[in-house]
């Protein structure tokens, strides 16, 4: 069993890495042909057909108090001197909060009533260190009950993985520590036209033909080598089905250049032409703002709303928004006062992003009291991280969650039915 610190140590180790079938390594390929065989436990997804969750991890500690923003709060406005978002730039969503006033386009999606806000979101006994904030969101343990992710915990529990080539897929250099489980091995992917097998130009037609004729005599020798063989040959057809899937694909948004707006181009381009992925994930990094923050997160703030508003509008032209639930996390929040170098230091009770044509839009959770801080000088969490989780198990992927997390935790009521 991997230690929490293995666990992040060695995320690429436990995934399939983004070079493609010619990267699969026997044991990886034996434990996905077990499972579509029959050989290993876990029940069958009981999710409606061709829903998807994408994680969205905002790495490093977003400052929600500037993203969504109590702009009508005394507190806020006098411990923010330099920082504070004016309350008459404040994109107002109600008489309290407004979202920062660079984040245009993503009001579009809460006129449409397809944006959620959860305030508050924490855990008992908050983690200040990055390692130890985000080991916690990603195994979904405060207090160690496990050592894998909870995703991976999804999948080991239903068997899903093996439902779709890209059934879990994370668009990154490695497999998160969200999606790993021992036994569970899913692909990672950053550019289409390099998941594929390197062959030599030379002869790559006859290398190809040799080594499919290579699996087909495999699978005719004996148990184990028939079933590593069917699976690299599937392999091998996903990278094709993913070359034919980029090629015919046509956003009906022009994207911006941004790695997070590559990232949700890659997911639409999948979703669309390739049914079945019911886990995705994504990450976008440069939260941790101890100085000098407006400026930064501000750029971070517009670069997330310009990608989510055109993802959005991508997957309502394809018919897809519906069957696409995303959802945002970051390792904490950041403290009410700004420090000395215009920025804030790590806190507590951040604020969770639902975007999706099934999402209830509005805003979910008890407000944080920004009078009574706790002694880091952070708002108080009022909505347990895990009750999100929860929600999006049962009610999108449509699995009981006890088993994955150990307990039962209240619903946010987010998601439509």
């Amino acid at each position: 069993m991997l230690t929490r610190r293995e666990l992040l140590r060695r995320g690429a180790s436990l995934g399939v890495a983004g070079g493609g079938a010619s990267s699969l390594a026997a044991p990886t390929l034996l434990w996905q042909a077990r499972v579509a065989d029959g050989g290993a436990a876990g029940a069958s997804a009981s999710a409606p057909a061709d829903r998807t969750l994408i994680i969205v991890q905002l790495a490093g500690g977003n400052d929600d108090l500037n993203m969504v923003v109590p702009y009508t709060d005394g507190t806020y406005l006098s411990s923010r001197p330099t920082l504070r978002v004016e309350p008459s730039t404040a994109i107002r969503l109600d008489d309290r909060l407004g979202l920062n006033p660079v984040m245009g386009n993503l009001k579009r999606i809460w006129d449409k009533k397809q944006l959620a806000l959860i305030e508050g979101v924490g855990y008992p006994d908050p983690q200040y260190s990055h390692f130890d904030a985000m080991t916690i969101w990603q195994t979904a343990a405060p207090k160690g009950e496990f050592n894998d992710g909870w995703l991976g915990r999804y999948f080991k529990e239903t068997g899903a993985q093996t439902n779709s080539a890209f059934a879990g897929l994370d668009i990154g250099g490695s497999v998160a520590p969200m999606l790993q489980a021992n036994g569970v091995m899913l692909p990672t992917l950053q550019n289409p036209a390099t998941y594929k097998m390197a062959l030599d130009p030379r002869d790559a037609t006859e290398r190809l033909e040799a080594w499919k004729d290579l699996q087909e005599a495999g699978r005719a020798r004996n148990k184990y080598l028939s079933l590593i063989g069917s699976a690299s040959l599937g392999a091998r057809e996903s990278t094709e089905a993913l070359g034919r899937a980029v090629g015919s694909y046509e956003p009906a948004v022009t994207y911006g250049r941004d790695s997070l707006s590559t990232s949700l181009r890659l997911l639409a381009t999948i979703i669309v032409n390739q049914p079945g992925t019911k886990v995705a994930y994504t990450m976008v990094g440069g939260f941790d703002s101890h100085s000098f923050q407006r400026q930064s997160q501000d750029t971070l703030l517009e670069i997330l709303s310009d990608a989510f508003s055109n993802f959005q509008t991508d997957l309502s032209a394809h018919g897809k928004a519906q069957d696409v639930l995303l959802v945002t996390w970051s390792e904490f929040g950041r403290r009410v006062k700004e420090n000395g170098s215009q920025g804030t230091d790590h806190g507590d009770g951040g604020a969770m992003l639902a975007m999706g044509g099934s999402v209830k839009g509005g805003i979910y959770g008890e407000a944080p009291d920004l009078r009574t801080l706790d002694s880091n000088g952070s708002q108080r969490w009022t909505t347990d991280f895990r009750s999100v989780y929860a929600t999006m198990l049962e009610e999108w992927l449509g699995v009981d969650s006890s088993t994955i997390l150990g307990d039962r935790f209240e619903h946010v009521p987010f998601v439509s039915a």
